[in-house]
């Protein structure tokens, strides 16, 4: 299996939405793992994962895989955010120590 890093700085490379989203990121990962599935619903397909798939030790951390990008856009500069609003947002947060997430609401 390939290392996190390499599979984090290639779907940064070939996918600027994962510069921008962390989630979608993670999900991108996931699906390189081979751990998300379509199965037919009603409304026609849908991507998912299994619990145990997800609990399993043998799923990377979404922890790792934000920890990782973020490493990368510091050494690679041309895999920064292509958002300007994401930038200023991680930008702050990396100045606070992140710790100014724990005030936002769960709208």
């Amino acid at each position: 299996m390939k290392k996190i890093y390499t599979i984090v700085k290639q779907l940064l490379e070939t996918d600027s939405q994962t510069r921008n989203s962390d989630k979608y990121l993670q999900w991108q990962v996931l699906k390189k793992q081979g751990l998300v599935r379509t199965i037919e619903w009603f409304d026609g397909t849908k991507e998912v994962i299994s619990k145990d798939q997800f609990i399993s030790k043998n799923t990377i951390s979404l922890e790792t895989v934000r920890r990782t990008r973020q490493k990368i856009q510091e050494t690679c500069k041309e895999l920064e955010a292509t958002s300007s609003v994401v930038r200023v947002k991680r930008k702050q947060k990396s100045k606070t120590g992140g710790n100014f997430i724990y005030s936002e609401g769960w709208n």
